[in-house]
């Protein structure tokens, strides 16, 4: 069985090794996690129409409001068991993680209850087309239904991937992507549920990913074995890990504001605007998985090394990964530029009368975000290991200061250059954002943390 030295130590060896390495799995994963969506919308915008299709996409934003605190809460308990993982703590991993199950059962619980609730008066306050919002209500209410499914899913990946094992996941991912698939036809197609169909073949799916993932890690991992002891709530552990939480689930917060800021103003351009958007995001999703994936997987190793106070090996690692980021993003940036209008049409039926209109609006707004993806991919690279280390109040002023720069630039240039004035909103909002996390990063008061890890076992946030 897998043990503690059986599991990916960051804290020795290449450190560009252990970070490509540990990144492909989650690369991959992501890959098939961000397959449910596409699926999705290849299905519902060639068999059931481009109304159907910016139906879902008028779903994205409130999905992602509604479940951001719970998602930065998960965050943070890879965190800290990542931290407790790297200074050979075995009994704080396992206390850490019985305060994830604590944190997993209440989110699930509240946002399930107020996703249900507010689900249509969320799309209203969007300004979601009359011709699609029921429609959209009714996706949305499913999807929140599977809300345990998903953060359990996460919960488990998190805390497999904080000692090191992030192939695990992605197997189990694989096997739910494919029974998506296979459940989207069965349900839309043979069976004619329609949307309702596509919702609950993803809520199926997130179910049984998260129960392998669960069966796996108290199975196979003795770091992770609890006993009836270890399942009396650490309040000291649960605060730490809510402290640092909060503010990663504000974060997300912020950006799903903002996002629900964006989504007002594409609605109000009509139909064709949001289904070509809905388009754009399923593209811009993929582009953006080596970033998070890279993303990811430098955090785990930052908070590794901070436990094993090593601040040198951390400054190593990030100087070369940010090397191999900005080229994978120069990569991406020539293959949409080269290819994206032949990746866009993959979502919109050949027969649609308004095809051209929709993917000629979708790759414009395509080639703008595109060309600042140098930016994204540090920005997250940059807020990432300063979370890793539990440095979160500076990501959080990062995201306060994206927030407010991205939703006045959209409605003041979309007011005066409409649509196109609009996909620049965001881009800009990326270069401001980034200074305070660049400025925190080079300063090098971060290194701080590490002696008071090595001090006391733990940092506070």
């Amino acid at each position: 069985m897998p043990s503690v030295s059986k599991t990916r130590d960051m804290t020795s060896g290449s450190p560009l090794r252990h970070i490509l390495l540990f990144m492909l799995p989650i690369l991959l994963g992501s890959v098939f996690q961000r397959f449910y969506n596409v699926a999705d919308a290849i299905v519902v915008g060639n068999a059931l129409g481009s109304a159907e299709l910016a139906a879902i996409g008028a779903t994205g934003p409130a999905t992602f409001f509604l479940l951001s605190i719970a998602m930065g809460l998960t965050h943070a308990f890879s965190i800290v068991t990542a931290q407790y993982f790297g200074a050979n703590n075995e009994k704080m991993v396992r206390t850490t993680l019985v305060s994830g199950i604590y944190i997993t059962a209440f989110c699930s619980l509240l946002f399930t209850i107020t996703g249900l609730l507010a689900a249509r008066p969320l799309l209203i306050l969007l300004k979601t087309p009359a011709e699609i919002l029921e429609s959209s209500a009714l996706y949305l209410r499913i999807c929140i239904a599977g809300t345990l499914f998903q953060l359990v899913y996460n919960g488990a990946a998190s805390a497999l991937r904080a000692v090191g094992d992030s192939k695990t996941p992605l197997y189990f991912l694989l096997f739910a992507c494919i029974l998506n698939v296979t459940l989207d036809l069965i349900f839309a197609l043979w069976l004619g549920w329609g949307l309702a169909g596509i919702a609950c073949a993803t809520v199926f799916s997130q179910f049984f990913a998260a129960l392998l993932s669960v069966l796996y890690i108290f199975t196979r991992y003795p770091i992770f074995r609890l006993s009836r002891a270890d399942l009396a709530p650490d309040l000291p552990n649960l605060a730490h890990v809510v402290k640092i939480g909060l503010p990663l689930g504000l974060q997300s917060l912020l950006v799903s504001v903002a996002d629900m800021a964006i989504m007002s103003v594409v609605n109000s351009f009509g139909t064709n605007v949001l289904a070509a958007y809905t388009a754009y995001k399923r593209i811009q999703e993929f582009a953006m998985l080596s970033y998070n994936a890279i993303a990811q997987a430098t955090s785990v190793f930052a908070g590794q090394n901070l436990g094993a106070g090593q601040p040198a090996r951390i400054r190593e690692g990030f100087k070369k990964i940010a090397l191999v980021n900005i080229a994978i993003a120069l990569l991406i940036v020539l293959g949409i530029f080269l290819s994206g209008d032949l990746l866009l049409r993959v979502f919109i039926s050949p027969n649609d009368p308004q095809i051209d209109q929709i993917a000629a609006a979708a790759m414009e707004m395509l080639r703008i975000y595109a060309s600042f993806y140098p930016v994204l991919c540090m920005i997250l690279l940059y807020n990432n290991v300063l979370r890793g280390m539990g440095e979160v109040s500076i990501p959080l002023f990062s995201s306060l200061l994206e927030l407010a720069v991205k939703i006045c630039l959209s409605f003041g240039l979309a007011a005066v250059y409409g649509a196109t004035g609009l996909w620049f909103a965001a881009p800009l909002s990326w270069v401001v954002a980034m200074i305070p996390s660049l400025w925190l990063y080079h300063s090098g008061r971060w290194q701080r943390r590490t002696a008071a890890f090595a001090e006391g076992g733990s940092v506070k946030a």
